[in-house]
């Protein structure tokens, strides 16, 4: 994926961020924000505004449970997997609980050593700097950076977070999984077929269909009998989620 600076690209992505937690002065994002697409994106913007990195590996050292792995997996092919790569190792190193082995392992450092940030690199006492104090975490996936940092206070509290993005508070009582997905998708849209519900998700029809089976056995969805296989969450389940808002 080739990524594009621009001013008004980077203050999407501030207020994204801003919508999960960071406290920046750009405003709020005023629609859902989709985590595993903003990690993957900024990991392109981080290298021209250096100020999204602290943010980046803030948010994925404290609140990595949320992060949906699967569905970051599918995102690789729009990230840069070597900032990828080092930023989650580093947020696993300092203090993150999660564990991302399996999605470092898709991930490969630079085949060139390069400055980390983007557009001051020609500035030869910034590249002597960065080149003699580069960290290690950083030197092994191809990047010169001579610092490790995360905004300790710059984040709203969790509860805040949860309170402001619908579906990070489905995976944080469901888990970061593809159920989440399935309910977060059937609240906005009150009824869908299985296989819309597939496309829209990115998932496959098999694996959706036996999520659905499942809710449909416990009583948590109903299925309308007419072509398309239309689902739709019962009032049970209707109850149960109202009780996380």
């Amino acid at each position: 994926m080739k990524w594009i600076y621009s001013e008004s690209a980077i203050d999407k992505l501030y207020k994204m961020w801003g919508k999960l937690g960071w406290g920046n002065t750009i405003g709020l994002y005023n629609d859902e924000v989709d985590i595993e697409e903003l990690i993957a994106e900024t990991t392109f913007a981080a290298r021209y505004d250096g100020r999204l990195l602290p943010a980046l590996m803030t948010w994925i050292r404290d609140y990595g449970d949320l992060i949906n792995k699967r569905k970051l997996l599918r995102f690789l092919n729009q990230a840069d997997t070597a900032l990828l790569g080092a930023v989650l190792e580093i947020a696993m190193k300092y203090g993150g609980s999660e564990n991302f082995a399996p999605i470092i392992k898709q991930c490969h450092p630079l085949k060139s050593m390069e400055v980390l940030i983007k557009g001051v690199d020609d500035v030869e006492t910034y590249i002597t700097w960065q080149k003699e104090y580069s960290k290690e975490e950083f030197r092994k996936w191809g990047f010169y950076c001579a610092t490790i940092d995360f905004y300790e206070d710059a984040f709203r509290a969790r509860e805040w977070i949860l309170q402001n993005n619908r579906i990070l508070v489905l995976r944080a009582v469901f888990g970061a999984n593809i159920r989440s997905e399935i309910l977060f998708c059937l609240e906005k849209h009150s009824k869908m077929g299985i296989r819309a519900l597939s496309k829209e998700l990115g998932y496959a029809y098999s694996g959706v269909y036996r999520e659905i089976e499942d809710f449909q056995r416990n009583g948590l969805m109903i299925e309308e009998k007419r072509h398309g296989r239309i689902v739709k969450l019962s009032g049970k389940m209707k109850k149960i989620l109202s009780s996380t808002t």
